[in-house]
């Protein structure tokens, strides 16, 4: 079996035949058959296009995801500190090399 790249292009066009092929009058099975994906996925993206018209396939609905290990603020501090901050006073204030 030959893979198919799953990119953004790909999925946009697949979503499309499916939304075209269901314009023609196909029930599900028939178009997950003539487009080698699964019925659960021509229903998804009949039902969102129907909702949202085109916007519906254009963009996937937003995932969960992991969240964030440091919040954007501190990052956003520590590279103001890194990028535009010098050398301190004290026992760390100097910027070494180590020796070796």
């Amino acid at each position: 079996m030959v893979s198919r790249p799953f990119d953004t292009a790909y999925r946009l066009v697949l979503r499309a035949q499916i939304v075209l092929k269901a314009a023609e009058g196909l029930q599900n099975q028939a178009i997950a058959a003539a487009l080698h994906t699964e019925p659960d996925t021509v229903s998804l993206w009949r039902r969102r296009f129907q909702v949202h018209r085109l916007a519906g396939i254009e963009k996937d609905a937003p995932r969960p995801g992991r969240k964030p290990e440091i919040p954007p603020a501190a990052v956003d501090r520590i590279l103001e500190k890194t990028l535009r901050g010098g050398p301190r006073t004290g026992p760390l204030g100097r910027w070494r090399r180590p020796s070796a």
